[in-house]
């Protein structure tokens, strides 16, 4: 197996997991993998987050978007290896020593029993699946302005242009990024009827699921 690499955003979210499980009474982290079992797996971290927390009742930052995105992605990065959760915890811990982090045996196989739940096993699955081309859509807006187009000397506007700039917030990888287009009027009608097929097609698929019997992650 390679050596796992741990992206420098994710460290301290890592490495205040790890303390945490380490610090944790058996009481207190039965509680949490109770929750985390009961949690229906998504991959839309926001929801999920709130189900555990209010499972679990108490110390609730094992639960916070953060922790679980870590989880979530470093499941995605085991998943995509193939490696079972306790060799991929192993190769983590080592990383994390290599860096002067202390890391119990108890830690270590606290964090492998969380990564092995149903919930956070699908809810990777899934979020694999949705990042397989590579960018995630974070978020967007639109800027709108007008734009004069000035006579010869400059000395007057002989008219006007209506701009619009879409922005397109995404993840590559850990890393968030962003990119502006310029749309005209015909643009946004092009892309309103896009989105419109794609609503369309959504209700046809969730029916689908739905006489499947299947769980939907998103």
């Amino acid at each position: 197996m390679a050596k796992v690499t741990i992206p420098d955003a994710a460290k301290n979210t890592l490495n205040w997991t790890v303390d945490y499980l380490e610090a944790a009474t058996d009481d207190e982290f039965r509680n949490v993998v109770t929750s985390f079992s009961n949690a229906p797996a998504s991959i839309d971290i926001k929801p999920l987050s709130s189900y555990i927390q209010k499972e679990i009742g108490a110390n609730t930052t094992i639960a916070s978007q953060e922790v679980i995105q870590n989880l979530i992605s470093m499941n995605v990065g085991r998943l995509s290896k193939n490696v079972p959760a306790d060799e991929f915890v192993k190769e983590v811990i080592i990383v994390l020593k290599e860096n002067g982090k202390t890391v119990s045996e108890k830690a270590g196989e606290r964090l492998t029993e969380l990564l092995d739940l149903n919930s956070l096993f699908y809810s990777s699955r899934a979020s694999d699946l949705q990042q397989e081309c590579g960018n995630l859509f974070l978020d967007s807006r639109i800027l709108s302005d007008v734009r004069m187009v000035f006579n010869k000397d400059c000395s007057a506007a002989a008219g006007a242009v209506i701009m619009h700039s879409l922005k397109i917030e995404y993840f590559q990888g850990m890393n968030r990024k962003e990119f502006f287009l310029t749309l005209d009027a015909d643009d946004i009608s092009k892309l309103k009827d896009v989105l419109k097929r794609a609503e369309d097609k959504e209700k046809i698929l969730n029916t689908m699921i739905i006489k499947a019997e299947l769980e939907k992650y998103a």
